[in-house]
C-alpha cells in the first residue's frame, strides 16, 4: 500500500496506472515516428519545393494530433462532412486514423489510375500480412514502376465482357430468379404494411428480407424469418462496429462491452458462413461456384462471407434510400408509373398478337384495373426495357452509395498528384465524395434521374467519365454481384409502384437527427451528410391510402 495525500492506494492501482502510462508513452512515440517517417518521405519526393513542413502538411490535409491523428475530427465534425471539407479542395487528401495515414483520392484521373491500373490491387484482408504478399511487394519495390494500363480493352469494365462465362452464368441466374425476386418483394411490401413502425425504422425488416432472398438465390438455402433476422442483426452490428473502428482505432481500448458484442457478431457470421460453404459444396455448379473458383477452405469461407455481407448490407441500404427518395418526389413516381404502364401494355399487345395470351387474360391483367395482377406476368425481359427505372436506381446510388469506401493497395512506389504513395500503402476512394463533387456533377444535391437518360449518360450521368460514378467501383476488380443487386432493386421498385402506387416515408419522433446539414463555402447550398455507415435509420415506408387517411384525419387522429 502507498499513500497519496493521506489516502492509501493499493499496489495494483499503482501498477495499473504505471502500465497505462507506459502504454500511452509507447503509442505517442510510435505516432510521432509514423508522422515523421511519412512527411520525411513526402519531403523527399514532393514535386513543389516551395514552402516548409507546415505548408506541406496543409496541402495534404488537416494536421494530425499525436496518438489520435484526425480520428476525433472525423467523429465530432462528421466523417462525410470532414471529407467534403478537405477532399473538394485537393485531388488527394491525407487524413490520419491514429498513426496510420488514410489517403483519399477525389480526382477523376487519379481515381481511374487507382481503380483500373495494375499498380493497385485489392487488399487481402484474409492473410493480408502473409509472407507471400511481403515477398511480392519486395519484388515490386526492386523492379521499375508498374505501367498504367491505358489500353481500352484492359480498362473495360467486367460487366461489359459478354464473352465471360461467369458473366453469362450471372445473367442466367438473374433471369431464373426473377419470379423469386417478385414473390419475395411482394411479401416484403406486405410485411411493411402490417408491421408497426420501429424507432430504428424499417432497416431490420428489409435486411432480413434480403438475407432470406440472397441465401435462396445464391446458395439455395431456405431460412426461417427469425434466423434471417438474427443473421441480419449480426451483419449489421459487425458492419457498424467496423465502421467506427475504421475511424477510431483505439475504440477497443475503452469499450469493453463493444468488444464483446463485436466478437459475438463475428462468431455468429463465421458459423453461418461455414453453413453456406457446406451448402455450396452440396449444390450443383452455379454462378457462385464459378465466382468462388478453386480455393482452399479459408479462401472459400472468406469469399462466401464477403458475398453474403455485400448482398445483405449494401442492397437494403440502397433499397430504403431509393424508396425514400421516390416517395418524396411525386414527379418521379408518376413518370415511373407511366413507364411501367406503357411497357406492360406494349408487352400485352405483343403477346396478344402472337396468340400467347387471350383477350380475357389480357383485360384481367390491365394495370388500371388490377395493378398487382401484372406482377404475375413480370419477366426479366420487361425489366430490361425500363430506362427511367434504371435512371432512378442510378441516381439513388449516386446520392447514397451503399459502399462507404473502396480500397486499393499500391504494389510499388507511386505518385498521386503531390502525394508520394509508398509501396504497400492503402489508397481509398470514397464514392460519396466522388458523387457529390461539384466539379463533376450539376446540382449535386438534387434528385434528378433524368441525368442518367440517354446513350451517353446511362452509365455515368452528366459527369465527364465512368470514374466519377463508382457505387460498385470500376475496372476489372469491381463488385462481382453489382448486376444482381441492380436487378433486385429494380424488382422492388416496380413491385412498389404496382402494389402501392403511392407511398410515404415516415420517421418516428425519436429525437435522432437523420441528416447533418451544412452550407458549402458559405453559400446557401445545403449538403445532407448521412451517417457514417450510410444506414437509413429512422426511415419507415408505408403505402398511402387516401380514403383511410381522410377518415382518420376527420376523427382527429394525426398519427401514421
Amino acid at each position: 500500500m502507498r499513500s497519496l495525500s493521506g489516502v492509501r492506494v493499493p499496489r495494483i492501482v499503482w501498477l495499473g496506472g504505471a502500465a497505462v502510462g507506459v502504454g500511452v508513452a509507447v503509442e505517442l512515440t510510435r505516432s510521432f515516428w509514423a508522422f515523421a517517417r511519412w512527411y520525411w518521405g513526402q519531403t523527399r519526393h514532393q514535386r513543389h519545393e516551395e514552402g516548409g513542413l507546415r505548408e506541406l502538411v496543409r496541402r495534404q490535409g488537416p494536421p494530425p494530433v499525436p496518438l489520435w491523428g484526425n480520428s476525433r475530427l472525423l467523429l465530432r465534425r462528421g466523417y462525410y462532412r470532414t471529407l467534403h471539407r478537405y477532399c473538394m479542395e485537393r485531388p488527394v487528401g491525407v487524413f490520419w486514423v491514429g498513426r496510420s495515414p488514410f489517403v483519399v483520392v477525389s480526382d477523376e484521373r487519379l481515381v481511374q489510375r487507382v481503380l483500373a491500373s495494375a499498380a493497385y490491387v485489392k487488399p487481402r484482408y484474409f492473410g493480408y500480412r502473409s509472407r507471400a504478399m511481403k515477398m511480392a511487394l519486395e519484388v515490386h519495390r526492386a523492379s521499375e514502376r508498374v505501367r498504367v494500363l491505358t489500353e481500352g480493352k484492359r480498362q473495360a469494365d467486367a460487366e461489359d465482357n459478354a464473352a465471360n462465362p461467369t458473366r453469362r452464368a450471372l445473367i442466367a441466374l438473374m433471369e431464373q430468379s426473377t419470379p423469386d425476386m417478385v414473390a419475395a418483394s411482394m411479401q416484403l411490401l406486405g410485411e411493411l404494411e402490417r408491421a408497426p413502425l420501429s424507432p430504428e425504422g424499417d432497416f431490420a425488416t428489409v435486411q432480413a428480407h434480403y438475407v432470406r432472398l440472397n441465401c435462396w438465390i445464391l446458395f439455395r438455402m431456405r431460412l426461417p424469418a427469425a434466423e434471417a433476422l438474427r443473421i441480419g442483426r449480426a451483419i449489421s452490428g459487425a458492419g457498424d462496429e467496423f465502421s467506427l473502428r475504421m475511424v477510431t482505432p483505439y475504440r477497443g481500448w475503452f469499450h469493453g462491452l463493444a468488444n464483446l458484442r463485436y466478437f459475438a457478431h463475428i462468431v455468429a457470421i463465421l458459423r453461418f458462413g461455414r453453413r453456406l460453404a457446406a451448402q455450396l459444396d452440396r449444390t450443383a455448379g452455379t454462378w457462385v461456384h464459378a465466382w468462388v473458383g478453386r480455393v482452399g477452405r479459408i479462401g472459400k469461407l472468406g469469399k462466401v462471407l464477403g458475398l453474403l455481407m455485400a448482398a445483405t448490407q449494401t442492397v437494403p441500404v440502397a433499397a430504403i434510400w431509393m424508396l425514400h427518395l421516390v416517395s418524396t418526389h411525386d414527379r418521379v413516381r408518376q413518370r415511373l408509373q407511366e413507364e411501367i404502364r406503357e411497357c406492360m401494355e406494349r408487352d400485352r399487345e405483343t403477346r396478344s398478337a402472337d396468340g400467347s395470351v387471350d383477350d380475357t387474360a389480357a383485360n384481367a391483367s390491365d394495370l388500371s384495373a388490377n395493378p398487382a395482377g401484372q406482377l404475375l406476368l413480370l419477366t426479366a425481359a420487361q425489366l430490361r426495357h425500363l430506362p427511367y427505372a434504371d435512371a432512378v436506381i442510378r441516381e439513388s446510388l449516386r446520392l447514397y452509395p451503399p459502399f462507404p469506401i473502396l480500397q486499393r493497395q499500391a504494389v510499388a512506389d507511386d505518385q498521386l498528384g503531390e502525394v508520394f504513395i509508398p509501396a504497400g500503402q492503402v489508397v481509398s476512394v470514397v464514392p460519396w465524395v466522388m458523387h457529390h463533387h461539384p466539379a463533376y456533377w450539376r446540382d449535386v444535391e438534387c434528385f434528378e434521374p433524368e441525368r442518367f437518360l440517354g446513350d451517353d449518360h446511362d452509365r455515368h450521368g452528366d459527369a465527364p467519365s465512368d470514374y466519377c460514378y463508382v457505387p460498385f467501383a470500376r475496372g476489372q476488380r469491381m463488385c462481382a454481384g453489382s448486376s444482381l443487386a441492380l436487378a433486385e432493386l429494380k424488382v422492388l421498385l416496380v413491385c412498389a409502384v404496382l402494389r402501392w402506387g403511392e407511398w410515404a416515408s415516415v420517421q418516428p419522433d425519436t429525437g435522432r437527427e437523420l441528416f447533418r446539414g451544412g452550407d458549402v463555402n458559405g453559400t446557401a447550398e445545403s449538403v445532407h451528410f448521412p451517417p457514417l455507415s450510410m444506414k437509413p435509420l429512422g426511415i419507415g415506408l408505408r403505402p398511402r391510402h387516401p380514403h383511410r387517411d381522410e377518415k382518420r384525419l376527420a376523427d382527429g387522429d394525426t398519427r401514421r
